[in-house]
């Protein structure tokens, strides 16, 4: 699903650029006056950067995310666990039976086998000094706050949560998974900055603006193309291709395409490059899809967080790097 949202995305950036670019922009040949004719930009940065506001508002007013009760429990917070599940529990509509107090995650009373299912049981008192501090609201926004601060700067805790990555065990699945984040990262990113300038490039100037309309046409039909291979990938991983062999399908595909593009746009043929680009842009999403299914399934619960971030964090940087 997070790359179902990507591919959303892209689809209403570009369609608002179709929107607001051409029409408000310097036409493709004559004379412009800038400080009036070329305000598209502009118009379109404010338009995004409005959206981004609505979804923060949406995103920390009503789609509320608690954090796993898995992680809770490995950071030694039961407190929290029980928060959340009654949070959860009341979201769904379901009764509460207990209350926190009565729950087995808070009672110390009871045999081992009641907490097998927790791997770090922590003390009652730990328990207790959750709930005291929870109770003091008074600059408890700012404490946490500072904490957080101080947590992002520790850069020895930072090398610490690596490690474990790259224990015998993991090393070499840590390198081949940030290779493959890496590398996917980089084609997808050089061709999406590399389409809008060759469809420019080979399009013939116009008096108007049906040069800017058709680049931008071709970019949202290229992004409209990447949602459904979202949707694509996440059935393909639940058939018998399996995570690996839906990965090696949509990169082969995606090779041919890349190659027919090439071909396309030298002979400016510009249905096929239409077409090759749509493709590109339904295997590429559909890699992302798979890779953000198999990504944490090959790592252990206690690193999988650590090891989906590091790797999500490396395609992003080799993004931010490839169009140089």
């Amino acid at each position: 699903m997070l790359s179902v949202f990507f591919s959303v995305g892209s689809v209403v950036t570009s369609a608002v650029a179709l929107a607001l670019l051409p029409p408000f922009s310097c036409p493709d040949a004559g004379t412009c006056d800038v400080s009036t004719q070329n305000n598209g930009w502009r118009y379109l940065l404010v338009t995004m950067s409005l959206l981004t506001i609505v979804m923060v508002v949406l995103r920390n007013g009503w789609f509320r995310l608690y954090e796993t009760p898995k992680f809770l429990l490995q950071n030694k917070r039961r407190a929290d666990v029980v928060m959340v599940l009654k949070k959860v529990a009341t979201f769904n509509g379901k009764k509460q039976a207990r209350d926190a107090q009565q729950s087995p995650i808070m009672d110390g009373a009871e045999s081992d086998e009641a907490h097998a299912w927790l791997e770090w049981p922590e003390t009652d008192a730990d328990c207790a000094s959750q709930r005291t501090d929870a109770g003091r609201v008074p600059h408890g926004w700012m404490r946490s706050a500072m904490r957080r601060v101080h947590e992002a700067a520790n850069i020895k805790s930072h090398v610490k949560l690596l490690r474990p990555l790259f224990a015998p065990g993991l090393r070499r699945t840590t390198i081949l998974v940030w290779a493959i984040w890496g590398i996917v990262a980089m084609g997808f990113t050089m061709f999406n900055v590399f389409l809008p300038k060759l469809l420019e490039t080979h399009a013939p100037p116009s008096p108007g603006h049906s040069t800017q309309i058709a680049v931008y046409r071709d970019s949202l039909i290229y992004a409209i193309s990447g949602v459904p291979g979202s949707l694509l990938g996440a059935w393909l991983v639940d058939t018998r291709l399996g995570r690996i062999y839906s990965m090696v399908l949509a990169t082969s595909i995606s090779g041919v395409a890349l190659i027919g593009f090439a071909f396309a746009a030298k002979a400016h043929i510009s249905a096929l490059t239409v077409v090759a680009s749509s493709v590109f842009g339904l295997t590429s999403t559909l890699m992302f899809a798979v890779i953000y299914a198999y990504t944490p399934e090959v790592f252990r619960p206690a690193v999988r967080g650590t090891a989906c971030g590091m790797a999500s964090a490396v395609g992003r940087v080799v993004g931010i790097v490839a169009p140089l």
